[in-house]
């Protein structure tokens, strides 16, 4: 199963190519409005929020294209997926205001503990949330609950993978793994964490290239998830069936 997901993803690129070049525009982008409107406070953050959110649009739309196997050229990338949009934007305020809260109440307190293990815990338990949003287009609180309970019922197969690319690190230091995952991005689960396996294996020698060479790994790996994520539905939907009929 991994071996045909892998192979599908390498030939879903090749055949999107275009999106590889689209999705360091994106990463341009999204560095720029992060930096831009962070100086403005919180109204500039949020704006660079929105910004940011309407970037992940339309990497999330072209991963899900590329997915389903169609075709993509230039003139197709600068289609805007409006639906998809209020999708990701319906999830990404409640991990928002979950954090936010969060940080209101732990004011004034030494709680970056407490902070940094209710983000691990979001980027693990909703660790599928871009794929249940972009493959099955459903938004809010019932993706949290489609993303959790498909880690529930595939934990081991979902992140087998992602062990086998942390192991490097893994075995160096077990706790920079969790450091790792505790600062990446549950909307955009694999980008900081093959930025950190590529540290640690390159050092400083590839800061210049690390940013793009983690990018297209990373692109990589969102298909490849998205594959997976489709082969362990299947096969979760035919066990339930089995048990139902069992009954």
């Amino acid at each position: 199963m991994y071996w045909d997901c892998a192979s599908l993803a390498a030939k879903g690129l090749a055949r999107n190519w275009p999106i590889l070049p689209g999705c360091v525009l994106l990463f341009m982008l999204y560095n720029f409005s992060s930096a831009f409107f962070s100086q403005f406070g919180f109204a500039g953050g949020m704006i660079a929020g929105m910004i940011q959110i309407a970037l992940l649009c339309y990497f999330y739309s072209w991963i899900s294209s590329t997915v389903q196997k169609e075709r993509l050229t230039f003139k197709d990338l600068p289609e805007f997926d409006g639906g998809l949009f209020f999708n990701i934007i319906s999830v990404a305020f409640i991990f928002f205001i979950v954090q936010f809260v969060l940080q209101q109440l732990t004011q004034g307190l030494d709680a970056k503990f407490l902070l940094m293990c209710v983000q691990l815990g979001i980027v693990i338990v909703f660790n599928a949330i871009p794929e249940v949003i972009y493959l099955h287009r459903i938004e809010s609180t019932y993706a949290l609950s489609e993303a959790a309970r498909f880690t529930r019922d595939n934990w081991i197969e979902w992140f087998a993978p992602l062990l086998l690319v942390l192991a490097p690190v893994l075995l160096a230091s077990p706790l920079s793994v969790l450091l790792m995952l505790a600062h990446s991005d549950p909307m955009l689960p694999p980008f900081i964490v093959v930025t950190g396996v590529l540290n640690s294996n390159f050092g400083q020698a590839t800061a210049f290239l690390l940013p793009l060479l983690a990018l297209l790994i990373a692109i990589w790996y969102m298909v490849f998830r998205g594959h997976l994520f489709q082969a362990l539905s299947s096969g979760t939907r035919r066990q339930r069936m089995y048990k139902s009929k069992s009954r």
